[in-house]
């Protein structure tokens, strides 16, 4: 049934439209009235139910409220909690990767210290070992010693020199017409050369002009006994440059002598030689040089020691001994070298000193160094071409006593390497072997003393 008001699609048997609430047919008043005191009331129950509804929903309302306070305190404690727990563990979080992070950074500050210091180091053990090699081509360099020039100074002034520039020397001594005796002829190695501590120089000093002072008399011949041959040598040094071989058995003319030398004339040429390899004994036994053996020999040598001489194994002073040689025993003659004689006795060879030994039985005695043979008879002569020199110890360098002019007479006592200890006047002394001779008439020696 529609509504003929508003055309609502009612309900078949209603009454009224509940759109718009017009009678749907014609009604009576009563029961109009009470159609209408029904919509009233249904208005006011509805008003009311509204109202309520309201109030309900106001309740409802505020206990949503309440509700939703209620939930938003509990959302704002959870929240918050959950806010200060995420806020704390973001915290601790931060801290974990500020703890991370510095520890981070601690280790990569390690490293950095860590590789520093290894860079240190290497630069330092570089450095160390660039300062060492430095160091030590400046030791070396520091090592080499620049030859000074020491040519034409006198000796005195030319050793000091050397010895203040910490240079090894030795001194060769040579006849010389264009140099003043005691002054430096040459050197061996030349000025600015550089030289280490090991090196050792020869410094040529000039002695007395064998031209100016050799006697036109002297006519005294040397015959070399070396086996094969023997060297003639500029200079008094076993090193010195050879000028010539002398051959086993050939003649020189002599001229001189120093220490362990004779200056000789040998086919025009001068020079020296050692004393070892020559005699004035044509027919002297041959000298094979140390060790080696002369089976041929048949020389004989008797102890002059006044109780015993030392047979050693070696040519030295400190060589081990191999047997005592008693006074006036008898020793088979091989060979020289040096200061000692290589000989045979009872049936062993080996070395003694030649100080002790002579082919005289009956030679003076020989009392060691110092010592006093007060019984002695042998008297030598003075050869020197001007004088000796008689002096306190056994030493070039001692003090001197006395001068023992040429052809002066002196008692012989004992014999000390190059040195007789001698009597002469009053005084006891050492003189160099070379310038004595017990032949008063002996060729003089035109060295110096």
């Amino acid at each position: 049934m529609k509504c003929k008001n508003c055309g609502f699609e009612c309900t078949e048997g209603a009454d009224f439209c509940i759109q718009c609430g017009k009678p749907l047919d014609s009604l009576d008043f009563e029961k109009t009235q009470n159609v209408r005191k029904h919509i009233y009331d249904t208005k006011a129950l509805d008003i009311t139910q509204v109202a309520d509804n309201k109030n309900n929903n106001l309740f409802n309302g505020q206990a949503n409220e309440y509700d939703f306070n209620n939930n938003l305190n509990q959302n704002s404690k959870y929240y918050g909690d959950q806010y200060k727990h995420d806020t704390s563990t973001k915290n601790n979080a931060q801290n974990n990767n500020k703890t991370i992070i510095i520890a981070i950074s601690i280790l990569i500050g390690l490293l950095i210290i860590v590789s520093a210091s290894t860079f240190i180091f290497i630069n330092i053990y570089n450095n160390n070992s660039a300062s060492s090699v430095k160091s030590s081509e400046t030791s070396t360099t520091t090592d080499e010693i620049i030859m000074p020039d020491v040519e034409g100074i006198k000796i005195e002034d030319a050793k000091k020199e050397l010895r203040n520039a910490g240079i090894n020397y030795e001194i060769v001594y040579e006849q010389s017409n264009e140099v003043n005796k005691g002054f430096v002829i040459r050197q061996s190695e030349i000025k600015g050369t550089r030289l280490t501590d090991q090196d050792t120089v020869t410094i040529y000093v000039a002695e007395e002009s064998q031209k100016a002072n050799i006697s036109s008399d002297v006519n005294e011949y040397l015959y070399c006994c070396a086996s094969d041959y023997a060297t003639l040598r500029e200079t008094n040094s076993r090193n010195g440059k050879e000028l010539a071989k002398i051959k086993s058995r050939e003649a020189v003319k002599w001229l001189s002598t120093y220490d362990e030398f004779y200056y000789v004339e040998y086919l025009g040429k001068k020079g020296y030689v050692l004393k070892d390899f020559f005699s004035t004994n044509s027919s002297a036994p041959l000298n094979y040089s140390s060790g080696d053996i002369d089976d041929n020999s048949t020389q004989i040598l008797y102890c002059r020691a006044n109780e015993y001489a030392t047979l050693r194994k070696s040519p030295s002073r400190s060589s081990d001994e191999i047997k005592k040689i008693y006074c006036r025993d008898s020793v088979k003659y091989i060979s020289s070298s040096g200061e000692f004689y290589y000989v045979e006795y009872s049936g062993k060879k080996g070395y003694v000193l030649k100080d002790f030994f002579s082919t005289n039985p009956s030679a003076p005695l020989n009392y060691g160094t110092g010592n006093v043979d007060e019984d002695s008879t042998e008297t030598l002569y003075c050869r020197a071409s001007e004088y000796a020199t008689l002096r306190k110890s056994p030493s070039r360098s001692s003090d001197e006593i006395k001068k023992i002019y040429c052809r002066d007479s002196v008692k012989y006592i004992s014999s000390s390497g190059e040195f007789y200890y001698v009597k002469y006047q009053d005084k006891y002394g050492y003189v160099l072997k070379d310038y004595f001779s017990s032949d008063k008439n002996a060729p003089l020696n035109y060295g110096i003393s």
